[in-house]
């Protein structure tokens, strides 16, 4: 079995791919909130798209985007990952 990863600069809820993984850093921001946006309705509130730190959530799409399914990968506050940059490019 082999696994083919792609990059892609495009719009995240118009393109085909078998799945989408995301970040969800303690709130909803860029492309993460685009799809959470998307996703929810009455029957799904994005409150309860928001995986933990450590924690994950697979959502199906139901063609509300052309992926299949998403990953959100609950992470630490972005704030924290800026920081770690800034300290590396010293």
């Amino acid at each position: 079995m082999s696994l083919d990863i792609e990059i892609k600069c495009a719009d995240i809820a118009k393109i085909s791919v078998d799945l989408i993984v995301l970040k969800h850093a303690q709130g909803f921001f860029g492309a993460d909130k685009l799809v959470a946006n998307k996703l929810s309705g009455e029957d799904n509130p994005i409150k309860d798209m928001a995986p933990s730190v450590g924690e994950h959530l697979i959502l199906q799409t139901f063609g509300k985007i052309k992926a299949k399914p998403v990953v959100f990968i609950g992470v630490t506050k972005l704030v924290l990952h800026i920081l770690n940059i800034m300290i590396a490019l010293k």
